[in-house]
């Protein structure tokens, strides 16, 4: 019984030592495909850069671009992907025009429909630079709608950046509607993806949240319209300076500089300048400072405000 036992101890000790040395081999066998992979990738890159840049320096033809459509897909993917910076104008609509007509913008959408958030934020994310091209847009329009109420923040953000791009009024507010409510990351990103649309957001889009009473809105809204740094249409805002609560007020200070003058707002300021909150009163005196509004000093000498 116990030479029977020895010998099992014996085999299973055999059989594992067998088992691992397949692993070991396995995994060694794996990684040299890896780096052949990648090698093999890291050569075929220049030639994949070289032929775009033929084509998006005016050749017709396409013929190689095809051939590595359908043996590189994902090397000429990321190529088109780094040109993209590199190119604007009608050469940036050329290089997406090849794009959409190799497909490789067909699967990003693939992509973007995945299960994996990681896959689809990667998708979101490429959709989003090539809705920089008018028809592209046409194939991206829907599903970047439909990422604006993904799960993942991550895919939230990268679906908003993209349809930021559309230009258009109702998109533009459900943009600028996901910046306030995203985290001040993401609202970073989108405060300069909108930046562009501040005048026609300051219209409705604005006005809209600002005077919405929810107060973590309203001062995200204030946030983005400090952040674009632009002169804006925006009326009343005197109102939060004189009626919000404290932290409304500071930022509505520093936002007022940014709007129309008129005789509200630098009685607002003037007002906050006494305020008895010392943050409020030094913000009141920076705009004051920037408005050039004249205050009266102690003695009535009249002086524009200076910070």
């Amino acid at each position: 019984m116990i030479e029977k036992a020895i010998a099992a101890a014996v085999l299973f000790e055999l059989c594992s030592a067998l088992l691992l040395v397949l692993v070991l081999a396995g995994l060694l066998f794996r990684n040299a495909a890896v780096r052949k992979a990648r090698a093999a990738s890291a050569a075929i890159r220049p030639v994949i850069r070289q032929g775009l840049i033929e084509y998006l320096a005016g050749s017709s033809n396409t013929s190689q671009l095809r051939e590595f459509a359908q043996s590189q897909r994902r090397e000429l993917a990321e190529c088109i992907l780094e040109l993209r910076e590199a190119v604007t104008g009608e050469t940036g609509d050329r290089l997406w025009e090849l794009a959409l007509e190799l497909a490789v913008l067909h699967d990003w959408c693939a992509d973007a429909r995945s299960t994996d958030s990681a896959v689809r934020c990667t998708a979101y994310q490429r959709l989003a630079h090539a809705s920089a091209y008018e028809r592209c847009r046409r194939v991206t329009a829907q599903l970047q709608l439909t990422g604006m109420d993904d799960a993942d923040p991550k895919v939230r953000l990268a679906a908003a950046c993209g349809l930021a791009k559309s230009g258009d009024a109702k998109d533009l507010e459900l943009v600028f509607r996901q910046a306030v409510r995203s985290n001040a990351l993401g609202r970073a990103v989108l405060a300069e993806v909108l930046r562009p649309h501040a005048m026609e957001l300051a219209e409705k889009a604005v006005p809209r949240v600002l005077w919405s009473r929810q107060d973590a809105h309203v001062l995200a809204a204030l946030e983005l319209i400090i952040a674009w740094g632009r002169a804006i249409p925006l009326r009343d805002l005197h109102r939060l300076v004189d009626g919000g609560n404290r932290d409304i007020r500071i930022l509505a200070l520093r936002a007022l500089p940014l709007v129309a003058s008129s005789s509200e707002n630098q009685a607002a300021v003037l007002r906050a300048i006494a305020d008895e909150d010392r943050e409020i009163s030094r913000e009141a005196l920076a705009a004051a400072g920037r408005l050039r509004i004249q205050t009266v000093a102690a003695g009535g000498d009249r002086r524009t405000a200076r910070v």
